[in-house]
């Protein structure tokens, strides 16, 4: 039996583990419903700014593994970006499907979202690297409830950037940026490789897909169980809430 409604800011596959995330036609999809994310172009937008800065600065510091400890005032402002952006993706799924706790919001809070979300399986592949392509699962640590090194790290240098800058790298920026585009395609699903279009096509190799535009390649979820996976036919569903 699948679900009848979607949970919102939650993209899933239809009817069956291997399906479809998008449910009919991309401009009929529940994902562009405004209902189910108002902010939706707003979030994709701030990302991709950051991933355009990402690419500019791999003009200047080649993608390759002998390069991961390079660290600079560029990469520290696009590091830092990008975690204030995961973060801001993580609370608006815990708000918009009615999660609440006193107090401000922290990491223990937003590793709730990976029972609804599977994020840990999320697979990134970044074919520009030199080489070899360097293929990353950013919030892999929570399939067991674990932290996120690169996050420890944005907060550790966040508050003490004069004795920690040597953190604000290349590693980390990448596993960041990377952590946020899953965020926002285990949200939007393939409209997160686009702000400006509803994208209906895209590359698919070998369970990877990609867009034109964009550095990464990515990889969805294989866990899915069929009872988790979307099952409604009307093109206008109502909204469900996710319990977290």
């Amino acid at each position: 039996m699948t679900l009848n409604r979607p949970y919102k800011r939650i993209a899933r596959p239809f009817n069956m583990p291997n399906g479809s995330y998008v449910g009919g036609t991309i401009d009929e999809s529940y994902l562009a419903d405004h209902n189910f994310a108002p902010d939706r172009t707003t979030a994709i937008r701030g990302y991709h700014a950051i991933e355009n800065d990402l690419r500019r600065v791999f003009e200047f510091v080649e993608p390759h593994q002998q390069n991961l400890d390079t660290f600079s005032t560029r990469l520290y402002e696009i590091f830092l970006r990008a975690s204030t952006e995961f973060e801001s993706n993580c609370k608006s799924i815990l708000a918009a499907n009615g999660y609440s706790r006193a107090g401000d919001w922290n990491m223990g809070d937003y590793k709730k979202i990976e029972a609804a979300t599977r994020l840990s399986e999320y697979q990134i592949r970044l074919t520009i690297w030199a080489d070899t392509p360097r293929v990353l699962q950013p919030l892999a640590p929570w399939s067991t409830g674990g932290s996120l090194p690169w996050y420890q790290d944005y907060n550790t240098v966040k508050h003490n950037r004069s004795d920690k800058f040597k953190l604000a790298n290349l590693k980390n920026t990448v596993d960041a940026v990377a952590a946020l585009f899953v965020i926002l395609f285990a949200q939007f699903n393939i409209l997160a490789f686009s702000a400006h279009e509803l994208v209906s096509s895209h590359g698919d190799w070998n369970g990877w897909l990609a867009y034109h535009n964009s550095i990464f390649w990515i990889k969805l979820p294989t866990g899915w169980t069929t009872s988790e996976c979307y099952g409604f036919a009307s093109l206008t569903p109502t909204f469900g809430a996710f319990s977290f």
